[in-house]
């Protein structure tokens, strides 16, 4: 060795090249050390030409969907143009709806009088003469006239009693005292 590179090496310090590489992290840089064994979908890393990897084993398979049908799940294509009654599939925010404009045009409405009324257009009025059928005429179930075109009679109820009937005959029934004057009627 020559004195000059004597000279270099004895200024160097002592353990000077006892360096010690720190194993590397998410935070340090250091030195990693290969040969993990797989386990599960956890993978070793390999070295190739000083650079590393991860072989992920993968299976590249063509999957195939078919079209979805009432009973088979599959694809749907949107994009169906509205046709009469039949409407388009659309999407928002991934979720497929329909939307379906809604438009009462059916003005085509019967409607029938039943007993005692009138109708013109959309209107119903009571009937001026109410001779064909009518029953009963009344205020609520407890004071109200009764018609029995059967029987021929008219009763009347007060109060929730039956209180008079006439008769086709003329006959008149009244239940309690019968005033024959009164200056109600004037």
């Amino acid at each position: 060795m020559s004195s000059a590179d004597k000279t270099k090496l004895d200024g160097i310090a002592a353990s000077a090249n006892n360096y010690s590489l720190p194993a590397g992290s998410s935070t340090v840089r250091g030195g990693f050390k290969i040969g993990y064994t797989e386990n599960g979908k956890n993978y070793p890393v390999e070295v190739s030409n000083e650079q590393m990897f991860v072989n992920v084993p993968w299976t590249d398979t063509n999957t195939t969907y078919s079209t979805a049908t009432s009973t088979t799940l599959g694809l749907v294509k949107i994009g169906y143009t509205e046709n009469g009654k039949n409407y388009p599939v659309e999407l928002s925010n991934g979720q497929m709806f329909v939307n379906v404009p809604w438009t009462d045009t059916d003005t085509n409405t019967t409607y029938s009088a039943g007993s005692g009324l009138d109708i013109s257009g959309t209107t119903f009025s009571v009937e001026a003469d109410l001779r064909d059928g009518i029953t009963h005429v009344g205020v609520n179930t407890s004071n109200y006239i009764t018609f029995d075109s059967t029987n021929g009679r008219i009763d009347f109820y007060a109060g929730g009693a039956w209180v008079a009937r006439m008769e086709t005959d003329g006959d008149l029934h009244i239940k309690g005292d019968v005033i024959a004057f009164s200056s109600i009627f004037a």
